[in-house]
């Protein structure tokens, strides 16, 4: 992926639609440049509202008109609050209905399975936006499909699949992380989560993909402080009285295209650490709340942590949702008696060990050094 930081300045704009045999169904195909990605409050402030909202409107149009499709309808959903960044779900539909989980495996590279479930097989109308980037060549390819996603856990949940053809594995990939941080780029304010489960870390589908959903504006992940570890090289964690899982963490701090490359390539640098050591992680990714700056910052946090294997019978799995701050319970009696040190104790025993972490850390630094930014 080669993205170019003087790119065309046209804004973004529906090229055509796909199959239109189903007007009511089809799946807008944008075309977009780096000049409409928000990445600072001055190229928030230069854009017009209209063309700012182009993306978050047809998302909600595309979720709005696909709710025959849903198991069943997130508005439902009983919740209440823990605290004002940790909130629980009542939804034992989600983990009654949901595909299949593809967490019984050895590593986090078991290979793709092409009798399974993967999202070729998906309903084609469960396509809601398709996207490219000028910068990808000459003639446009759906690389980046979005997918609602019909067991969501919250209003306007959907499943991010780059390059489906390709019948890639739930691996990480450079191109899949910069369609993922560009998505959150494309839409203003802070209420958008993107998020990433490895395989052996609740991963639902061995089929690359990655998860944006649309929540409450603070969430534990972006409202938490956090604190240098290496600012050298951007990173960052959070304190462990407040989030008990050793995270890596990075924030966008300059208005550059140039950033979000730097960005990119940091983030990108510590998965493959985790790669490398066969870590499970989880990603989380979001635009922090500020006074003072409007359009948000973009952080991106990295789980690395135990390995997880899905038990039915669990009151809830500690997954990319939960440790944004959004608990999915299934059992009304941990609904109704959920504290905030019952979560922290959950999210406590999956953190990886000291050792493991800082062995990871120096891994990161290591990986850094001999990544150029933005490889496909």
């Amino acid at each position: 992926l080669s993205i170019d930081p003087a790119s065309s300045n046209k804004r973004m704009r529906i090229e055509y639609t796909a199959e239109p045999d189903n007007s009511a169904l089809s799946a807008p195909f944008i075309v977009y440049t780096d000049a409409d990605l928000l990445i600072s409050n001055s190229d928030s402030d230069n854009v017009p509202e209209s063309e700012k909202q182009l993306l978050p409107n047809l998302l909600e149009q595309g979720w709005l008109t696909r709710q025959h499709l849903l198991r069943y309808q997130p508005d439902n959903v009983k919740s209440r609050q823990l605290n004002k960044e940790i909130s629980a779900y009542f939804n034992p539909s989600r983990f009654a209905t949901r595909r299949v989980h593809a967490n019984n495996v050895d590593g986090l590279n078991a290979p793709f399975n092409s009798s399974g479930f993967h999202f070729g097989k998906a309903d084609r109308t469960e396509i809601t936006v398709k996207l490219w980037h000028e910068a990808w060549g000459s003639k446009p390819l759906p690389r980046v499909q979005l997918f609602v996603n019909i067991s969501p856990i919250d209003r306007q949940h959907y499943v991010i699949v780059p390059d489906c053809e390709l019948q890639l594995n739930q691996c990480l990939t450079p191109f899949a992380l910069m369609s993922g941080l560009h998505l959150l780029l494309l839409t203003p304010g802070t209420q958008y989560r993107l998020g990433f489960n490895s395989l052996l870390a609740y991963a639902s589908v061995n089929h690359l993909h990655l998860h944006l959903w649309r929540s409450e504006p603070v969430c534990l992940a972006t409202g938490c402080e956090i604190v240098p570890l290496d600012s050298d090289i951007g990173l960052y964690t959070f304190p462990l009285d407040r989030m008990p899982v050793r995270t890596m963490v990075f924030e966008l701090h300059s208005g550059e295209q140039d950033s979000v490359n730097l960005l990119h390539s940091r983030v990108m640098s510590a998965v493959v650490a985790c790669q490398r050591a066969n870590v499970p992680h989880n990603l989380i990714a979001g635009r922090t709340l500020s006074d003072s700056d409007s359009c948000g910052r973009l952080r991106v946090c990295l789980f690395p942590r135990q390995p997880a294997r899905y038990c039915p019978d669990s009151a809830y799995c500690v997954a990319v949702a939960e440790l944004s701050g959004q608990l999915i319970v299934q059992d009304a009696d941990t609904f109704d008696q959920l504290t905030v040190a019952d979560v922290l104790a959950s999210y406590a025993k999956c953190s990886v060990s000291e050792d493991q972490f800082e062995d990871l850390r120096r891994s990161y630094r290591q990986i850094l050094k001999q990544q150029s930014p933005c490889q496909s």
